[in-house]
């Protein structure tokens, strides 16, 4: 049977000829899971005799990512900001291209720092809400009355859960509200709120991920990618903005403030702002937007029923 060492050297550079772009990492995450241990502690191991039963695990899986399906997709987990995220079939695989949402995020709520609800919405497997929940300041945490995520797929918000579990403090993790249903049907509490004498209504921060490719981008995606990612988590319709006009025509029937972070693409972004302004006639503000220089990934933030913003403007 061969060394670790041997396998890892011969596969690699099997990859490599045929162009396989994460050949290192890919050969790193599969040796770590069929020994079990962390992709750092590998140049210890390399001298380790592969069992038959390892050699053969190891064997099938490299002739899956061979074919084009992903390491998450064989793994159903990916590490991703040093941190390792269970992945369920339903949900998209997470990308570090939807990290600036995270950072628009945590702009906003240190711009209102009254927010009292934090909601995620097409959630899939927990990693962005997560993520932000771990790199906040315990005191912001502390003002927040409501934190969740909400997906269609029930099955990917135990996903969502374990994950919450593995990378969050248990009290925080034990706070969390999972939901399924249709963009803000899940959330009544975001019809229900009222002012009092006392108290202003106070913001919402809603985080979207939502479907917004249109049919003819999806149509010009690799293969491999229409093969190993479920299409709902990835078509918005016709245009692809149809999902987020329908969310942000039901967050303008809210009696609260809220902002709302949404991620999109470089195509569809004029056309997002374009039916904003002429389909729209309450009062909305478009914050800023910010496009991920390493690929056509774009971040929208807007704002919604905020009794100063009177008009539509572009801050990029």
């Amino acid at each position: 049977m061969p060394k670790l060492g041997q396998w890892l050297y011969q596969q690699e550079q099997a990859w490599r000829t045929l162009k396989i772009a994460d050949a290192y990492p890919a050969c790193r995450e599969l040796a770590a899971t069929v020994l079990d241990c962390q992709p750092s502690t590998l140049p210890a191991l390399l001298d380790h005799e592969l069992t038959a039963s390892e050699l053969d695990w190891l064997t099938d899986a490299a002739a899956r990512h061979t074919d084009g399906e992903p390491i998450g997709r064989i793994l159903k987990q990916i590490r991703l900001f040093d941190r390792t995220w269970n992945i369920a079939d339903q949900s998209l695989i997470p990308r570090a291209d939807s990290y600036p949402l995270i950072l628009m995020a945590k702009r906003a709520l240190e711009q209102s720092p009254t927010t009292e609800k934090l909601i995620e919405l097409g959630t899939g497997c927990g990693w962005l809400l997560i993520q932000l929940l771990v790199e906040l300041e315990t005191n912001n945490l502390n003002e927040l009355r409501l934190i969740g995520g909400s997906d269609l797929e029930p099955i990917v918000l135990e996903t969502a859960e374990q994950n919450a579990k593995r990378h969050l403090a248990p009290t925080v993790a034990d706070s969390l509200q999972w939901r399924a249903g249709n963009l803000i049907e899940p959330w009544p509490e975001l019809r229900s709120a009222s002012p009092t004498f006392s108290k202003a209504l106070l913001p919402t921060l809603i985080l979207a991920n939502l479907p917004y490719l249109s049919q003819s981008q999806y149509d010009t995606l690799e293969p491999s990618v229409k093969k190993h990612e479920p299409a709902e988590a990835l078509v918005g319709g016709l245009t692809g903005n149809e999902i987020y006009l329908q969310l942000i025509e039901e967050l303008l029937k809210l009696p609260t403030p809220v902002d709302l972070i949404l991620e999109t693409n470089s195509s569809n972004r004029p056309g997002l702002i374009q039916a904003i302004q002429q389909s729209i006639s309450a009062p909305t503000l478009i914050v800023e937007h910010t496009t991920e220089p390493s690929s056509q990934t774009e971040c929208i933030w807007l704002r919604f029923n905020y009794s100063k913003a009177s008009s539509v403007s572009l801050i990029s």
